[in-house]
Protein backbone atom coordinates (compact mmCIF):
# COMPACT_ATOMS: atom_id res chain seq x y z
CA UNK A 1 0.00 0.00 0.00
CA UNK A 2 2.62 2.31 -1.11
CA UNK A 3 4.17 2.06 2.24
CA UNK A 4 1.31 3.27 4.54
CA UNK A 5 0.58 0.98 7.72
CA UNK A 6 -2.94 -0.85 7.92
CA UNK A 7 -3.84 -1.29 11.32
CA UNK A 8 -6.87 -2.48 12.97
CA UNK A 9 -8.20 0.50 15.30
CA UNK A 10 -10.97 0.40 18.04
CA UNK A 11 -12.48 3.23 19.01
CA UNK A 12 -13.93 3.62 22.64
CA UNK A 13 -15.19 7.09 22.16
CA UNK A 14 -16.19 9.30 18.90
CA UNK A 15 -13.30 11.32 17.61
CA UNK A 16 -14.95 14.75 17.11
CA UNK A 17 -13.69 18.00 15.78
CA UNK A 18 -11.82 20.03 17.48
CA UNK A 19 -13.91 22.98 18.16
CA UNK A 20 -11.25 25.64 18.24
CA UNK A 21 -10.71 28.03 15.86
CA UNK A 22 -8.22 27.99 12.81
CA UNK A 23 -7.01 24.34 14.14
CA UNK A 24 -6.77 23.10 10.92
CA UNK A 25 -9.21 19.65 11.70
CA UNK A 26 -11.60 18.28 9.10
CA UNK A 27 -13.49 15.68 9.05
CA UNK A 28 -15.24 13.89 5.83
CA UNK A 29 -17.81 10.94 6.17
CA UNK A 30 -18.71 9.51 2.87
CA UNK A 31 -21.28 7.01 1.64
CA UNK A 32 -20.38 4.41 -0.74
CA UNK A 33 -21.46 2.33 -3.56
CA UNK A 34 -22.12 -1.00 -2.03
CA UNK A 35 -21.22 -3.02 -4.84
CA UNK A 36 -17.27 -0.94 -5.55
CA UNK A 37 -17.34 -1.02 -1.02
CA UNK A 38 -16.70 -4.89 -1.61
CA UNK A 39 -14.64 -4.84 -5.12
CA UNK A 40 -10.94 -5.94 -4.73
CA UNK A 41 -11.06 -3.58 -7.75
CA UNK A 42 -12.95 -0.80 -7.00
CA UNK A 43 -13.48 1.96 -9.61
CA UNK A 44 -13.27 4.90 -8.61
CA UNK A 45 -15.12 6.80 -10.33
CA UNK A 46 -18.15 4.97 -8.76
CA UNK A 47 -16.82 4.76 -5.36
CA UNK A 48 -18.70 7.44 -2.99
CA UNK A 49 -21.99 8.13 -3.64
CA UNK A 50 -22.39 10.74 -1.10
CA UNK A 51 -21.02 13.27 1.48
CA UNK A 52 -22.51 12.92 4.92
CA UNK A 53 -23.71 16.03 6.07
CA UNK A 54 -24.01 16.46 10.10
CA UNK A 55 -22.04 16.71 12.94
CA UNK A 56 -17.99 15.91 12.19
CA UNK A 57 -17.47 12.96 14.25
CA UNK A 58 -16.21 9.26 13.33
CA UNK A 59 -17.80 7.14 15.83
CA UNK A 60 -17.10 4.91 18.62
CA UNK A 61 -16.50 1.37 17.15
CA UNK A 62 -13.77 -1.16 15.10
CA UNK A 63 -12.01 -0.18 11.44
CA UNK A 64 -9.32 -0.36 9.51
CA UNK A 65 -7.06 2.81 9.90
CA UNK A 66 -4.05 4.45 7.83
CA UNK A 67 -2.43 7.57 7.33
CA UNK A 68 -0.27 9.79 5.65
CA UNK A 69 1.96 12.49 6.89
CA UNK A 70 1.20 14.92 4.68
CA UNK A 71 -2.08 16.74 3.60
CA UNK A 72 -3.51 15.17 0.71
CA UNK A 73 -6.41 16.25 -1.78
CA UNK A 74 -8.97 13.89 -2.84
CA UNK A 75 -8.00 11.78 -5.84
CA UNK A 76 -4.83 11.21 -3.44
CA UNK A 77 -7.04 10.13 -0.44
CA UNK A 78 -9.48 8.42 -2.53
CA UNK A 79 -6.35 6.05 -3.54
CA UNK A 80 -5.25 5.59 -0.04
CA UNK A 81 -8.81 4.75 0.92
CA UNK A 82 -8.91 2.42 -2.32
CA UNK A 83 -5.70 0.56 -1.05
CA UNK A 84 -7.34 0.43 2.33
CA UNK A 85 -9.96 -1.36 1.25
CA UNK A 86 -8.45 -3.60 -0.78
CA UNK A 87 -6.07 -4.93 2.07
CA UNK A 88 -8.76 -5.41 4.21
CA UNK A 89 -10.51 -7.53 1.57
CA UNK A 90 -7.75 -9.77 1.37
CA UNK A 91 -7.38 -10.06 5.24
CA UNK A 92 -11.02 -11.32 4.61
CA UNK A 93 -12.33 -8.20 7.04
CA UNK A 94 -16.32 -7.23 5.93
CA UNK A 95 -15.80 -3.70 5.61
CA UNK A 96 -19.22 -1.31 5.91
CA UNK A 97 -20.25 1.46 3.28
CA UNK A 98 -18.83 4.03 4.97
CA UNK A 99 -15.89 6.25 4.54
CA UNK A 100 -15.02 8.95 7.24
CA UNK A 101 -12.00 11.05 6.13
CA UNK A 102 -9.95 13.45 8.94
CA UNK A 103 -7.43 16.04 8.01
CA UNK A 104 -5.60 17.29 10.91
CA UNK A 105 -2.03 18.58 12.24
CA UNK A 106 0.44 16.62 14.63
CA UNK A 107 3.17 18.34 16.22
CA UNK A 108 2.85 21.09 13.63
CA UNK A 109 2.88 18.39 10.46
CA UNK A 110 -0.33 18.07 8.90
CA UNK A 111 -1.45 14.35 8.37
CA UNK A 112 -4.31 12.60 6.76
CA UNK A 113 -6.06 9.78 8.13
CA UNK A 114 -8.25 6.89 6.41
CA UNK A 115 -11.29 4.91 8.40
CA UNK A 116 -13.39 2.11 6.96
CA UNK A 117 -15.70 0.86 9.77
CA UNK A 118 -15.27 -3.04 10.45
CA UNK A 119 -18.97 -4.79 10.19
CA UNK A 120 -19.80 -6.61 12.97
CA UNK A 121 -19.86 -10.40 12.45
Amino acid sequence: MDGNVVMKLRLGAALERADAPDCGEVILSFRLDPQEAQDIEPDAAAYLTGREQGPARIPAGAYLFTQRQEHLDQAAWLQMAIELQKDGLWERHVLEPRLYVRHLFEDGQPVTQVFRPLRRR
